[in-house]
């Protein structure tokens, strides 16, 4: 059947882009410079397996970053040459084409009638829709902003084929904003409330590091209070000007005694030093060697 030739085809496919990642790897062990345009293939290739199967909402997320590229792209001062506008409409026909992916999908995993939060539908065929219902008046606003990019995208492209960038820009711009527009209506995803979580215990976890670092600095600054470890603890009676003063004499005294030491230390070094190159000199000068007149019997 049709399935199972479109099935084997995907393995087929899989299986090359395996191979090919294979050489890749055994080109950069290597250190062979054909590795990168190997990995760039499996690159793209990899890329167009996302495209078949993933769901509407990442597809939506994927589109909105295309697009913001594009009007990066063409949205400048000075305007693109005729080189660059070719380049930028690369990127604006794929992201018509995920709009393209993104009507389709949409469509089939959300019913006329709209989805509520209990549907068990929901939560199999898409994430995003989970969390909260789509009624059916929001599906057909999505649909229409949907509808209504794709058209602008694809006059965009057009417009930069011609090298008008200033006019596709205006297209690419009504693009992103109609995008923007629908990740708004969308319900939000189990996995965007668990990251939004997240990034607040985050948030939270600096906010609490920062005060507590306050707090070791001041005590840094402040080294004659003592540390209190619970808030309802007494704090310690501030030590005499006697307490700190005698403190301070045994430190000076404790760094006389330091110096002493090093300095007598030092004396019995060079005294050995001294000892050594006597007792060398001596060693030297005890054997007189006979004259050569002299007979050793």
């Amino acid at each position: 059947t049709n399935i199972q030739q479109q099935a084997g085809a995907l393995a087929a496919s899989i299986e090359a882009t395996r191979d090919i990642m294979r050489g890749a790897a055994a080109s950069f062990r290597n250190l062979d410079m054909e590795g990168y345009a190997a990995a760039k293939q499996v690159e793209d290739s990899i890329y167009l397996f996302w495209k078949a199967v993933a769901p509407f909402d990442m597809l939506l997320k994927e589109d909105i970053i295309r697009q913001t590229n594009v009007l990066k792209e063409v949205a400048v001062d000075p305007p693109p040459d005729a080189l660059k506008c070719r380049a930028a409409q690369g990127d604006q026909d794929e992201a018509a084409d995920l709009t393209r992916l993104f009507i389709e999908r949409f469509s089939q995993a959300v019913p006329e009638a709209g989805l509520v939060s209990s549907d068990s539908a929901a939560a199999t065929n898409n994430d995003a829709c989970a969390q909260g219902g789509i009624s059916a008046e929001t599906r057909r606003q999505i649909l229409d902003l949907a509808n209504g990019a794709e058209s602008a995208q694809k006059d965009a492209s057009r417009l930069l084929s011609e090298s008008r960038p200033d006019v596709a820009a205006e297209k690419a711009r009504q693009a992103c904003e109609m995008l923007l527009k629908i990740q708004e209506l969308l319900p939000k995803s189990a996995s965007s409330s668990a990251s939004q979580k997240e990034e607040q215990q985050k948030q939270e976890q600096q906010q609490e590091n920062q005060e507590t670092g306050g707090a070791n600095n001041q005590q840094v600054q402040n080294p004659q209070e003592q540390q209190q470890p619970e808030p309802a603890e007494q704090q310690s009676e501030p030590r005499s000007e006697e307490q700190e003063a005698g403190e301070a004499k045994e430190e000076q005294d404790g760094e006389q005694l330091s110096k002493e030491e090093v300095r007598r230390l030092l004396e019995k070094a060079l005294n050995r030093e001294k000892q050594y190159r006597e007792e060398k000199e001596r060693l030297r000068t005890r054997y007189v060697a006979p004259s050569p007149t002299d007979k050793d019997w």
